[in-house]
């Protein structure tokens, strides 16, 4: 997302720099959920919403730890940097929802023919 043609030579996909530089705001991250479920009978419980901060900071983590075992030359670069830093940039959220795409939170068993 930096700089997409260091990765895939004649990439007509523009840089996104600031998504490596922006600290994500997730202060109205709580009151979205609420909203959503409220609004749009998103299924979300209450105690998902009351540990979503936890849960996202969690999420965080694994996306960085498996960015470091990818792109050794990364941690060297933060290594000096204060604990947590890469965590918190806009970049780790925009990971977050792609890797979510297409993926139920849970699943349903659906009858059908076959498994009746």
């Amino acid at each position: 997302m930096y700089n997409p043609r260091s990765t895939s030579a004649g990439s007509i996909m523009p840089r996104y720099p600031w998504l490596i530089a922006n600290n994500l705001d997730r202060s109205q991250m709580i009151d979205k959920l609420k909203f959503m479920k409220n609004t749009f009978d998103v299924p979300y419980t209450k105690v998902q919403i009351d540990t979503a901060d936890k849960w996202a900071d969690n999420q965080a983590a694994k996306i960085v730890k498996d960015i470091f075992i990818e792109a050794s030359d990364l941690k060297e670069a933060y290594a000096k940097r204060p604990q947590g830093e890469l965590e918190k940039k806009e970049i780790i959220a925009l990971i977050a929802y792609l890797q979510r795409l297409g993926i139920d939170i849970k699943t349903t068993d659906i009858k059908t023919a076959d498994n009746n």
